[in-house]
């Protein structure tokens, strides 16, 4: 909806042969605080608004060597002004004129002698609409934006995806051919393969939803309980934990702290897990 701060920086173009009643559109609009752009003839209208387009013209039709119906085919015909709204203002009154005028570009029509408060009204309607447009124009702009984000990231995911079930996929499919024997340990290697696979689906996942909660609106701050924080973290990774042989410590009680429990879960998870990655054999975790 058009604002007042809106309103006051709208730009009007107004156009008529005749200085009375150049001077008497101007002032009223002027007197509500819009930035008036007088000018006397269409080609002085066309210039001006191909120089820098206005939010709106208010156009006389019967004006010496090009008149509003030429003016405002011109003006409709130039990528740069097509979409300005224009508001023809004529002493011409029979249907045809104003059917001439509409087939011509324009939104609307006032016939002469006006209104001054029908005037603003009809103004105040196209600068609306004119707003409301941009308005929609904007919002389809990042909609399309956010679409062709999220299909790029869709592919993204799919490709992360791919890999670790495939080749948990690829395992699993040996594992359960029986004209495909294995020893021992190949078979416990193969299973190693599959989880572990398997897990790198599971975090990449993981990371989907944490990004989904972070695209959230309003995230709440709340106090921490960190002892439940840590557990369920490494429950998230305990196989992990087992097969590493990790000794992983950490304190009864933790300071008090605020934050947001699904963020600082996932710090935990991907902290203790690069640390078994690429610590020692067997690695030793002191958390704190």
């Amino acid at each position: 909806m058009m604002s007042p701060d809106r309103a006051f920086k709208a730009s009007i173009l107004v156009v008529d042969d005749k200085p009375a009643n150049l001077r008497l559109l101007s002032q009223l609009l002027s007197e509500h605080s819009y930035n008036v752009r007088p000018v006397l003839s269409g080609a002085q209208a066309i210039a001006a608004a191909q120089a820098l387009p206005p939010d709106l013209i208010l156009l006389d039709i019967k004006m010496p060597e090009m008149d509003g119906y030429e003016v405002s085919r011109r003006l409709k015909d130039d990528p740069r002004t097509s979409l300005v709204p224009i508001l023809f203002i004529s002493a011409l009154h029979e249907t045809e004129d104003k059917v001439k005028a509409f087939e011509a570009g324009g939104v609307d029509y006032i016939t002469k002698p006006f209104h001054a408060d029908e005037v603003l009204a009809r103004v105040r309607t196209q600068l609306m609409l004119q707003q409301l447009r941009r308005d929609l124009e904007t919002e389809l702009a990042e909609r399309d934006n956010l679409i062709r984000d999220l299909q790029a990231y869709a592919h993204s995911v799919a490709h992360d995806l791919r890999s670790p079930l495939a080749g948990a996929l690829g395992f699993a499919q040996l594992l359960d051919d029986p004209s495909f024997p294995l020893e021992n340990e190949e078979r416990q290697e193969y299973v190693r393969v599959v989880v572990e696979s398997l897990e790198k689906a599971n975090s990449i996942i993981d990371e989907l939803l944490l990004l989904a909660e972070v695209r959230k609106s309003e995230i709440s701050i709340e106090p921490l309980d960190m002892t439940l924080i840590v557990a369920q973290s490494l429950h998230r990774i305990s196989i992990l934990v087992a097969e590493s042989g990790a000794l992983i410590t950490h304190p009864e009680s933790w300071p008090s702290t605020v934050g947001y429990p699904a963020w600082i879960e996932e710090v935990w998870v991907n902290y203790i897990t690069n640390a078994i990655k690429y610590g020692g054999r067997p690695p030793v975790i002191e958390l704190g």
